[in-house]
């Protein structure tokens, strides 16, 4: 009867021999080729030999790719991304923020290899994480679901150890959209700050006056209003297209994607001061971007943001951000033609979210004072009646 094979990935018996003074220990390991190969490694006594080659006989991975049970997780994390990218199914923001979260996982289990990799000890981390900042440990799980469905397509593992992780719930907050009164008071406040105090932005005085009506008059966010292109407006239509956003790339700069965050490209039809706006931009520059920065480039939504946070510090308006007006238009639109609407014009796929992250909830006053009132007197009167 023949004798079984060693499965791929595994090892026969270790043996070691006196080489001078040193020695040196060897096994056949049966690589991901299917072929027996024999490995070496040398130690300065017997056991550190012995020990030494188990080291490298657990850590061999020779096709440069394979995942096997023994693939630590930094490294499982590293072909997973590499693969997702080549795909092709993320854009370039989410590539950064899976980066960002995987250089945390790293600290947190990096090194335990594949077959250590419990749910138990990933949930532990998961949880740590999410005491810290929900926000990362809920993008590390998706990670790390992805990275071990990854694992399981490659017959490194037969279950995703991180398909049942704790449910991490982010907070809510409370919705809070300005009142036509208010966003007056703040624009006002705005326009007066960034063109009496020179130490407030770079861009003085039109532009982020400019962005920050553009943003009112259309609900989108700071990214998409900056990645506006003069080829993007139609002036005699009366329209805007909303089909690309801006960020800061680490290494690169600034780029312009030629996509939003939905993924789809929206066209509005603009409320005649927003038209009057552009017109006038339009005719002051040649430049491709309608709110190009000073030297003509792309206008970087972190200055802006920059610029946003110093208008508001000390002030009572240090509560409203851009996200503030975006919520402002979705409450406005939902108040007058319903959630849909609202919906739409934020670019939401369904009103689910805009209802439960845009649209300020009103709290109706609930008026059953006069049955309250007639039971008061009824029973006030039977008290008088019980009376001698």
């Amino acid at each position: 009867m023949a004798r079984p094979a060693t499965p791929v990935g595994t090892w026969g018996k270790i043996s070691t021999k006196p080489d001078g003074r040193r020695f040196y220990a060897y096994a056949r390991y049966r690589d991901y080729d299917g072929v027996s190969r024999l490995v070496f490694r040398w130690g300065d006594t017997e056991p550190a030999a012995r020990r030494i080659l188990l080291e490298a006989l657990r850590t061999r991975n020779p096709d440069n790719g394979e995942v096997s049970r023994d693939t630590k997780l930094a490294d499982l994390a590293a072909m997973w991304l590499e693969h997702g990218i080549a795909l092709g199914e993320w854009k370039p923001r989410t590539v950064e923020r899976y980066r960002d979260v995987i250089k945390a996982l790293d600290k947190a289990v990096g090194q335990l290899r594949i077959s250590e990799a419990t749910t138990g000890r990933l949930d532990r981390s998961i949880v740590a994480m999410a005491k810290v900042h929900t926000a990362n440990a809920l993008t590390a799980k998706s990670v790390l679901k992805g990275m071990f469905a990854y694992a399981v397509r490659h017959d490194a593992i037969t279950a995703n150890p991180a398909a049942n992780l704790s449910p991490i719930t982010e907070k809510v907050a409370e919705v809070r959209a300005m009142s036509a009164e208010e966003f007056a008071g703040f624009r006002d406040h705005f326009v007066k700050t960034i063109t009496t105090k020179k130490d407030v932005g770079r861009q003085r005085p039109s532009t982020p006056v400019d962005v920050l009506d553009f943003l009112i008059g259309t609900g989108v966010r700071p990214g998409e209003a900056l990645g506006v292109c003069r080829q993007d407006v139609d002036l005699s239509a009366g329209t805007v297209e909303i089909n690309n956003t801006v960020y800061r790339a680490k290494g690169v700069g600034m780029v312009l994607q030629p996509e939003t965050k939905e993924g789809d490209d929206r066209k509005f039809k603009l409320p005649p001061f927003c038209l009057d706006m552009l017109d006038r931009r339009l005719s002051q520059h040649e430049a491709v971007m309608v709110f190009p920065s000073e030297a003509g480039t792309i206008y970087d939504p972190n200055s802006f943001g920059k610029t946003w946070r110093q208008v508001v510090a000390g002030t009572d308006y240090e509560w409203v951000t851009p996200k503030t007006l975006r919520k402002t238009v979705a409450t406005m639109l939902a108040n007058l033609l319903g959630s849909q609407a609202a919906a739409t014009q934020l670019g939401h796929t369904s009103d689910a979210v805009t209802l439960a992250h845009y649209i300020q909830r009103e709290r109706p006053t609930v008026d059953y004072s006069a049955p309250l009132q007639s039971f008061f007197i009824g029973m006030d009167s039977t008290d008088t009646q019980q009376k001698p």
